[in-house]
């Protein structure tokens, strides 16, 4: 008499833990469980960004940013901006992940003849500058239509975190900084802005609030 040791609807020999279908549904089990971390964790980063520009925010209002005529703030996820009445002209810190480093500087977001006028404007007075708000500054065209006058800081290395590296201590020194732009470079905006010639002053105004 043979003997079988094979359960009944079960074929002996066959393994269903190393079935092609169960190692499939593992994987994407597992992938699934990774996406979600990786979700979680960006949903996190984007959290403790938001707090560091709300602080900021706060910071600049103490600071008197609020009582300037005109003064209007604007704040998304990764991003806050000031202006003074033309939200293509504005002020804007910026929390960049992929780069690590906050970024302060006076965007130019309309017209790109505008925007070109105003670059050339600041590089022709590069060195007052300098003198004023330090070397680390930089002046550029930095897409194909829109120019900045900008500092970078690298906040980390490739252990970056937000939750550890976005303080209060940094949000007062973004803040005072932005406040220092402000102070140097409305009186410039606003007097060659006066002088704009009509057809260019006149312009439909760019984007502004939505920019990078």
């Amino acid at each position: 008499m043979i003997r079988t040791h094979a359960k009944a609807g079960r074929r002996p020999g066959v393994d269903r833990r190393h079935h092609p279908s169960m190692a499939g549904a593992r994987l994407t089990l597992r992938l699934v469980i990774l996406g979600a971390a990786v979700a979680f964790s960006a949903f996190l980063h984007h959290g403790h960004i938001a707090m560091f520009l709300t602080d900021v925010r706060t910071r600049l209002a103490r600071k008197g940013s609020t009582r300037l005529p005109g003064s209007k703030v604007v704040q998304e996820s990764s991003r806050l901006q000031v202006h003074f009445g033309d939200p293509s002209v504005h002020y804007q810190v910026a929390v960049h992940r992929k780069s690590r480093s906050l970024e302060v500087g006076l965007h130019f977001e309309g017209e790109r003849a505008e925007n070109e006028r105003w670059l050339r404007l600041l590089s022709d007075r590069s060195d007052e500058i300098r003198r004023k708000l330090g070397p680390s500054v930089e002046f550029e065209q930095w897409t194909r239509k829109w120019t900045r006058l900008h500092e970078t800081r690298v906040l980390s290395g490739d252990d970056w975190s937000p939750k550890r590296d976005l303080t209060p201590r940094l949000a007062e020194e973004t803040a005072t900084r932005v406040m220092r732009f402000v102070r140097v470079l409305q009186p410039l905006i606003e007097r060659e802005g006066a002088r704009a010639p009509q057809h260019v002053a006149s312009r439909p105004r760019g984007r502004g609030s939505a920019s990078r």
